[in-house]
């Protein structure tokens, strides 16, 4: 009888690091697919769909910031209806939440790249939130990490960026 032959020495590395690797892989190309073709205007143009609600996110993110620095409550805004003004949160909505999660980007890096930076931190925690979820469910670090990636390009998620 014959031993077997040894395994590559690629084949051998490849076996060892496939928990990060397939992960990685997965996300450079998804990443690439989505993303690729906006990397050259990331700073002058904002990501996803021009739409109404896209336009509403860029108010909100802009009014949030400025109450901040300004120290004001962005309660009510004179910039609607002037010279009376209305009622914000009462009119519009009150999910600012990510609006003030936002400001340290829009002041770091311009309204534009730090909101599309955000945007994509956004995605990156979502993976990691998704990640700690998997890994409640299975000890295969393959999956959770393959997954979360997964997670991070999910449909739903790219429609609401």
């Amino acid at each position: 009888m014959h031993a077997p032959a040894p395994a590559s020495p690629l084949l051998a590395w490849l076996d060892r690091h496939v928990e990060w690797l397939v992960p990685t892989l997965a996300a450079l190309v998804l990443f690439g697919i989505t993303f690729g073709p906006t990397l050259p205007v990331l700073h002058t143009h904002f990501l996803g769909l021009e739409y109404v609600d896209h336009y509403g996110t860029q108010w909100f993110y802009w009014w949030i910031d400025r109450s901040v620095a300004e120290g004001t409550s962005p309660a009510h805004a004179d910039l609607f209806f002037h010279p009376w003004g209305k009622d914000i949160f009462a009119h519009t909505g009150s999910n600012v939440l990510d609006a003030y999660a936002a400001v340290p980007f829009l002041r770091l890096f311009g309204q534009v790249l730090g909101y599309n930076l955000f945007l994509l931190c956004g995605m990156a925690v979502s993976a990691v939130a998704f990640g700690y979820l998997a890994r409640d469910l299975t000890e295969d670090r393959l999956a959770v990490r393959t997954g979360a990636v997964l997670f991070a390009f999910t449909p739903y998620i790219l429609w609401e960026a």
